[in-house]
């Protein structure tokens, strides 16, 4: 089986995907992972409403970036 993720969810619990995929279902809680085009229509439906926000890359700072605070002004310095 080849896949591409298209992307990032929270896992579903059991009682949110039960349904799209009802006709797999052989026992309680055991279900056949053959899927048919509409159980997946339904699936894609449910985890887009699942989808994780990407993460904002973390900037990294440069050193005279991190001299720039209160304890270290930068700028124009002169007497009063």
């Amino acid at each position: 089986v080849k896949f591409i993720t298209i992307w990032d969810c929270k896992p579903l619990p059991e009682r949110i995907f039960r349904d799209a995929i009802r006709e797999n279902y052989f026992s309680a809680n055991k279900f056949h992972f053959g899927l048919s085009e509409d159980q997946v229509y339904k699936l894609l439906h449910l985890f887009s409403m699942n989808k994780l926000e990407p993460e904002v890359p973390r900037r990294h700072m440069s050193r005279t970036d991190d001299m720039k605070s209160e304890r270290y002004p930068v700028g124009k310095v002169g007497r009063s």
